[in-house]
């Protein structure tokens, strides 16, 4: 398997459970770069989030599978997200014995993704792109361009989480209008950054390869990255210490901005239709709890939801997810939750892998499940009414992939499965 390239951001967000900073990474596409504009005009909003297999076990978000699909759906035109659960690599805290935490881990990228992808200005490119600044696509192209995909991708434990996630409008709920301070606010605000940052780099590469090359690690990336969330900070860290940013640029860096933010409220009104600034209501000292509630419910019920689909890389089943979370034989494993005031239910995997389009992969030597058991669970998923269920077994496969020639296969299925989903 390839690796992915190397990842445009290495960052941490907060973990809407109990603030736990997740180490995560971002990766683009070439099809999305500024070397390639034609494409990145057209590029259709689509994304991908990876979740890797058990932490106490040695997972984490270098995974060799976790970083081959990575690679392959990065080649495919996608934006990938990876990320360590708790417990997991550079991830602050410990993995638990409930997977509830985990659950609200991959809940907190869920959100940033969406809202990172909706960040991306490719008018950017436009806009810098002497060459294409006569290029309009047709109304039919822009509308098509302007959908948002996103595939809740996992690997092992990874998919016994995705297996489990609430339906797309609670994560629109959840992030609809966070408080101030809360942790969804703070994951808001890091993926406004960074696809400003991006949007940056699109709009005037000079100006902006001093911000993108500080985005190398995770702890002092986030002090760059906050630096540059304020005006008044006036400078960014580089390999020789602190320097100074002179008068010209720091007016041409705020009209850059300024043309960004009008850029990305055009951006959002297409997602929201009569759009209203999620954070417009927050400065009012008289404005009620019970009225946030109510605006954020109408905002996330008007936007334009993402399409949705699910992957899932070696699943596991009873009783080996009962283990691992220490829940009673034969009993349903619940994950719900309340997270910054919102009721968060989980799914069974029978309504969260038949309500939108799903693929499953995995070998039929596998140590944990046997093959026959998945197989029959899955054809009968595939077989309810509406659902959108694949699913391919890898003859000779294991858990690991490690037997010759199945990663490749493995990782060939999933690429010709993502490209018909995007």
């Amino acid at each position: 398997m390839n690796p992915p390239p190397p990842p445009l951001a290495s960052f941490t967000i907060p973990s809407t459970y109990d603030g736990t900073r997740l180490a995560c990474r971002i990766y683009h596409p070439h099809q999305l770069s500024h070397a390639h504009t034609d494409s990145a005009l057209s590029w259709k909003t689509k994304g991908a989030i990876i979740a890797h297999p058990y932490a106490p076990l040695g997972g984490d978000y270098d995974n060799p599978v976790v970083c081959g699909v990575a690679a392959e759906l990065v080649r495919k035109g996608w934006v990938v997200g990876t990320f360590n659960f708790r417990g997991a690599g550079d991830s602050e805290g410990r993995t638990s014995w409930s997977a509830k935490p985990e659950f609200a881990d991959y809940i907190s990228v869920y959100g940033f993704m969406i809202h990172y992808l909706l960040g991306i200005d490719r008018d950017c490119i436009r806009d810098s792109s002497s060459s294409s600044e006569q290029q309009h696509l047709p109304d039919d192209d822009q509308a098509e361009s302007e959908r948002m995909e996103l595939i809740l991708a996992g690997y092992s434990y990874g998919s016994f989480i995705v297996s489990r996630l609430p339906p797309v409008e609670v994560i629109l709920r959840l992030f609809a209008s966070p408080a101030k301070g809360s942790f969804a606010a703070e994951i808001l605000q890091q993926a406004d950054t960074l696809s400003t940052l991006w949007n940056l780099e699109a709009k005037s590469e000079g100006l902006s390869s001093s911000y993108m090359s500080t985005l190398g690690g995770s702890k002092s990336s986030q002090h760059c990255i906050s630096s540059m969330g304020s005006e008044s900070s006036g400078s960014t860290s580089s390999s020789s210490g602190r320097r100074r940013k002179s008068a010209p640029d720091r007016r041409t860096a705020a009209a850059i901005k300024q043309t960004i933010e009008r850029s990305r409220r055009r951006l959002r009104a297409r997602f929201v239709p009569g759009h209203v600034h999620v954070h417009a209501f927050e400065e009012t000292k008289e404005t009620t709890t019970a009225t946030i509630t109510t605006i954020a419910n109408e905002i996330a019920r008007d936007m334009l939801k993402p399409t949705i689909s699910s992957l899932l890389i070696s699943p596991l089943l009873p009783p080996v997810t009962n283990l691992l979370t220490l829940s009673i034989f034969g009993s349903r494993i619940n994950f719900d939750l309340t997270l910054e005031g919102v009721r968060v239910k989980s799914s069974q995997p029978e309504e969260q892998l038949t309500m939108h389009r799903t693929f499953v992969v995995y070998g039929d030597n596998d140590f944990f499940v046997a093959a026959k058991r998945l197989r029959r669970w899955l054809g009968e998923l595939r077989e309810r009414e509406g659902s959108r269920m694949e699913f391919q077994e890898i003859e000779g496969a294991g858990h690991f992939w490690l037997e010759g020639g199945t990663a490749g296969e493995m990782v060939r299925a999933v690429g010709g499965w993502g490209e018909g989903v995007g």
